[in-house]
């Protein structure tokens, strides 16, 4: 289960506002944004949930600004990143992170409301 309460992998729509990220600078990540996650698929979270965002790289979507609200489609994914500890004890010591387990958000599409009629145009607008 990811952070969202939900299976890493499956697709849901989420929304909430654009944060400042934790990325270092030495990170070589050029957008330090995050998602601060209030709800998943229209439900609200106990506590809000703030997660790296990324594009999947065919996604048609203009990245968020800064405190910008935002509704997305995508799923959480993750993986291990760090050194454990015990890899030490083999080579010098350097300037890392704990091993732990990360996840992100990967948006695939904005959740743009689907125009059918003129009175979803209208209610739209």
């Amino acid at each position: 289960m990811g952070k969202l309460g939900q299976p890493l992998g499956k697709i849901m729509t989420i929304s909430g506002s654009v944060v400042s990220g934790s990325r270092s600078a030495k990170s070589n990540q050029p957008d330090d944004l995050a998602l601060q996650v209030l709800q998943v698929n229209g439900q609200p979270l106990a506590s809000p949930v703030t997660l790296p965002w990324t594009i999947f790289n065919t996604a048609s979507v203009v990245p968020p600004k800064l405190n910008q609200p935002f509704e997305y489609v995508g799923y959480e994914t993750g993986s291990f990143t760090g050194v454990p500890h015990e890899a030490f004890k083999l080579v010098p010591a350097v300037a890392t992170r704990e091993f732990h387990f990360e996840s992100w958000f990967t948006v695939l599409q904005e959740d743009l409301p689907t125009i059918q009629n003129q009175a979803d145009l209208e209610q739209s607008q």
